[in-house]
């Protein structure tokens, strides 16, 4: 599938805005100046999903044109978030690292980071609400959106982290309801999923159904499969948090629920082709 530089960007995005969010709610920003390991992943994930971003294009050299429509693009605004996350996320960390600047001047960042996440998320999630696609041309594809995001910077910190402690508790908890946000979309995907292909009202866009679309109706099946096993395995870890056997249940546990994630998005693109 051609979009699948398209999937990677829109995940690895996602996951780095609920990385940075959720790091800076869990541990705030360090008095010694040392980053958390989540603060100097963000960037890294951001830098990745901008560059397999350019994978889509055809002529890479002439990205920069994207920007050029803000006013009516919903594409080109992402553009613009993304870089500002991006930029933002990565001075900060310096800033972090280094012991740069004051404590009020590092705070000001974190919280212009946060913004310009919840912000590229936003548009994302814009870009995909297509009228032409009623199931998703609704407010519940901009929950999906964010409960991704945090789902997956949720278990990516406790992946790397060992010091939540009893907030692992916590974070269990707003996992199970997260998922069960994505399973309430997921459904209600399913049930209408196949009607934009076989409405009369797209026969221009779509001359016949797509070959692929008598697979449509496993995947939301397989995608919220892979989320439930995905929390589950998280759920068993909380009581061991900190051990040294943790890491063999939420290192799974988050690849699994990224795997359930990308099918989702993946879902997507198959109706459009």
């Amino acid at each position: 599938m051609k979009e699948r530089s398209l999937v990677l960007f829109t995940l690895l995005a996602q996951l780095a805005v609920g990385l940075f969010v959720l790091t800076g709610l869990f541990h705030g920003l360090p008095s010694t100046g040392v980053p958390h390991p989540g603060f100097v992943l963000v960037p890294l994930l951001a830098l990745l999903a901008m560059l397999t971003s350019f994978l889509h294009l055809g002529t890479p050299i002439n990205a920069w044109r994207a920007i050029s429509n803000l006013r009516t693009s919903w594409l080109s605004r992402e553009i613009l978030f993304m870089g500002l996350f991006s930029g933002l996320s990565s001075l900060l960390t310096l800033f972090l690292w280094l012991g740069w600047g004051s404590e009020a001047l590092q705070r000001a960042l974190g919280w212009l980071t946060v913004l310009a996440g919840l912000a590229l998320v936003y548009c994302m999630a814009r870009i995909y609400m297509l009228r032409s696609l009623p199931p998703w041309h609704t407010w519940l594809t901009l929950a999906s959106f964010y409960a991704s995001a945090f789902l997956l910077g949720g278990l990516a910190l406790a992946a790397i982290d060992t010091g939540l402690g009893s907030r692992g508790f916590a974070m269990g908890l707003a996992a199970l309801l997260l998922l069960s946000i994505q399973a309430l979309i997921t459904i209600h995907w399913a049930r209408h999923q196949m009607r934009p292909v076989r409405h009369l009202a797209l026969k221009a866009a779509y001359q016949r159904p797509s070959p692929r679309s008598t697979h449509l109706a496993a995947l939301p099946a397989l995608r919220l499969g892979l989320g439930v096993g995905g929390v589950a395995l998280f759920l068993l870890a909380i009581p061991a948090y900190g051990s040294v056997n943790t890491g063999l249940l939420l290192w799974p546990a988050f690849l699994i629920t990224l795997a359930g994630e990308a099918i989702g998005r993946c879902l997507f693109y198959n109706i459009l082709e």
